[in-house]
């Protein structure tokens, strides 16, 4: 083995030492010179080497930092959706694995149709080869989940974790990148009183944290404003009955749903703008005006914010974007392994489907 190899493979075994460290920064060229007992012109071969590699770079006066992979070992970010041709994930997916594609992270992504057994099965297989990051949206994470296990021990062996929309109540590991799902659904609500709605319905998906949280906020709003809250006017649905509206093209069993809520109903808030934008087609469908006989919002600003004849009213978040927020979110995770959640807040974007209140 030649000097410079030796070197290198030394200079690989302190990276791997200082990452596990939480230290990104490696001593000046003297100081690894004097340690290795190697000419700078050896040191910096191998430096060199390892800048190529992207493990280490390096800026005039201030000397060789860490970038954060790994030498000789997985950098990969494995990304588990439900999804990834609906709604909000195609896009996100996409800014995700361009982002760590650009620092060299190599990103997967595998897809669990939100089925507890897949998910285990995917768990299990990568607890094999346990990747360097996972960024994991969980489907009824308000629910305690038999899976949590599993993730904890990927934390355990090493696999910084992410949870952009919730972790399940019994997992405490990794960090969840989450707006104030609380403040989203009271301004919301705020919003929608102030053009003189009292009898405002709210659309949510059952076993969501991030819905429930919403609720919260909504019960807030309208306590703030003596308006009772009324249980018909809330509707919880069951993922199997969501995932049928999805594949419902007739738009007729978003109908049957919303028969259910009462005639007095003059404003539905939807827990997505994916569920906004089928119930302002199905109640259009039936002949009712929006906003005029039906104000309508949703949360996300997606795509479908604009995709009908009207603009939808919705939130979006803020300051940072969500593939960018979770993706800073990896980063500070794989650095410091700390488990906490990261907060980002909301704000309204007003559209056409919300009007004043017409009696």
């Amino acid at each position: 083995m030649s000097k410079q190899e030796e070197i290198y493979k030394k200079l690989c075994s302190q990276i791997v030492r200082s990452l596990n460290g939480s230290n990104y920064a490696l001593p000046t060229e003297a100081q690894l010179c004097d340690a290795y007992r190697v000419s700078r012109q050896t040191l910096r071969k191998a430096l060199t080497r390892l800048k190529e590699e992207h493990i280490v770079e390096s800026r005039q006066g201030s000397g060789y930092t860490l970038t954060g992979l790994y030498p000789g070992r997985s950098n990969q970010i494995v990304i588990l959706t439900e999804s990834d041709e609906v709604y909000l994930y195609p896009l996100l997916l996409s800014r995700i694995t361009r982002f760590f594609d650009r620092r060299h992270y190599q990103a997967a992504v595998i897809v669990t149709g939100g089925d507890t057994g897949r998910e285990r099965e995917a768990l299990v297989k990568l607890l094999q080869a346990p990747p360097r990051g996972l960024i994991a949206w969980l489907r009824n994470s308000a629910l305690p989940s038999p899976n949590a296990p599993l993730y904890q021990a990927l934390s355990d062996a090493g696999t910084a974790l992410v949870f952009p929309a919730g972790r399940y109540p019994n997992l405490r590991a990794g960090k969840t990148s989450l707006p104030d799902n609380e403040q989203g659904g009271y301004l919301l609500t705020q919003h929608i009183i102030t053009l003189g709605h009292s009898a405002v319905a709210m659309f949510l998906y059952a076993g969501d944290i991030a819905g429930q949280e919403r609720y919260l906020g909504y019960c807030r709003a309208m306590t703030e404003h003596a308006l009772p809250l009324r249980d018909d006017l809330i509707l919880r649905l069951q993922p199997s009955i969501f995932d049928q509206i999805r594949r419902d093209h007739t738009g007729k069993q978003m109908e049957a749903i919303l028969s259910l809520l009462p005639p007095d109903t003059s404003a539905l808030l939807c827990q997505n703008d994916e569920l906004a934008f089928s119930a302002m087609r199905a109640f259009e469908k039936k002949g009712l005006q929006i906003p005029g006989a039906m104000s309508i919002a949703g949360f996300d600003n997606s795509h479908l914010r604009t995709a009908g004849a009207r603009s939808l009213t919705t939130m979006q978040r803020t300051p940072r974007q969500e593939a960018q927020a979770i993706c800073e979110t990896m980063l500070e995770q794989i650095s410091t392994r700390q488990t906490a959640t990261i907060i980002d807040t909301w704000e309204l974007v007003k559209g056409s489907s919300s009007g004043r209140y017409q009696e």
